[in-house]
């Protein structure tokens, strides 16, 4: 009896394990169905918004897109030599203002004269923070003219090469760098070259793309508008210059833009494991 009792509730149970086993797989795939729906919206969304972004960006840059491919600029005006000018001079003005600041941080944060209160000799640089050639244009034109720089690509390079954020931004990497060598981390000065180079690079070229687009500066040493891209842009938009139209590609051409961006890639890549923090920290004497 107790056999056939035994025997006659198994298949009640075995049905009973079955019922459990399908809902369970019915939750588990109407769960997955709606994550599915989810990331489906999700990705229709994705699609849409970068179209719109791709739409935007190309309305936007449309005037420059017009002129990229485009040579002839102006009569009597050689496109090459406009473009070596502009942007040889502004590559010389990243040179010597990254340079300086990078051999002004090194001997602050690093060389550390001062000891560990080294860092505030940057407030010997905070009033010159405002200042630029806007302000010391009366001064600086005075000093072109007695040192015959006036029209000339020495006279285009910027006059100020002190920049005082940047200053500020190696001096602190650096004495972040002396603190680490100073608590014996092992190859602290080893691993910190490839971030350090990335910095330096990333930042000369951000100074020189600046410098590339003023137009007061070369306007003030400049005695045409043939030195300078932007200037001549800005000559040929008045409508008393009798200019032909100049493509707005002129500013930021195709072969300076995309090696820009290649480089400055290269060096975000590099500059990884460069982060600034703020707070109190033991340092030695």
């Amino acid at each position: 009896s107790a056999v056939a009792t035994s025997a006659s509730t198994s298949p009640s149970v075995s049905a009973g394990a079955g019922v459990q086993s399908a809902a369970g797989a019915s939750r588990a795939s109407g769960a997955g169905g709606g994550t599915e729906s989810r990331t489906s919206v999700a990705s229709v969304l994705s699609v849409v918004l970068v179209s719109a972004l791709a739409v935007a960006s190309v309305v936007v840059a449309w005037p420059w897109l017009q002129g990229i491919l485009e040579t002839e600029v102006a009569p009597s005006i050689d496109s090459t030599t406009l473009q070596i000018t502009t942007w040889l001079s502004s590559a010389l003005t990243g040179l010597i203002v990254v340079g300086l600041a990078v051999v002004g941080g090194f001997g602050i944060g690093y060389l550390r004269p001062a000891g560990r209160r080294s860092e505030w000799l940057l407030l010997a640089f905070s009033p010159f923070v405002l200042v630029s050639t806007t302000s010391l244009l009366p001064a600086l034109f005075e000093a072109g003219a007695d040192e015959g720089t006036l029209g000339t690509l020495r006279g285009l390079v910027s006059p100020l090469w002190v920049s005082v954020p940047l200053l500020v931004l190696f001096t602190l990497v650096f004495a972040d760098l002396r603190r680490s060598r100073d608590a014996g981390v092992d190859g602290a000065v080893r691993s910190a070259v490839a971030p350090v180079l990335g910095l330096a690079g990333l930042s000369g070229l951000v100074v020189a793309w600046v410098h590339g687009q003023q137009y007061l500066w070369p306007l003030v040493v400049s005695y045409g508008s043939d030195t300078s891209a932007p200037m001549l842009v800005r000559a040929a938009a008045t409508p008393a210059q009798e200019l032909a139209p100049v493509p707005f590609g002129l500013v930021a051409p195709l072969g300076v833009l995309v090696p820009c961006v290649l480089l400055g890639a290269l060096c975000l890549v590099a500059t990884d494991r460069i982060a600034l923090r703020a707070g109190r920290v033991n340092r030695p004497a």
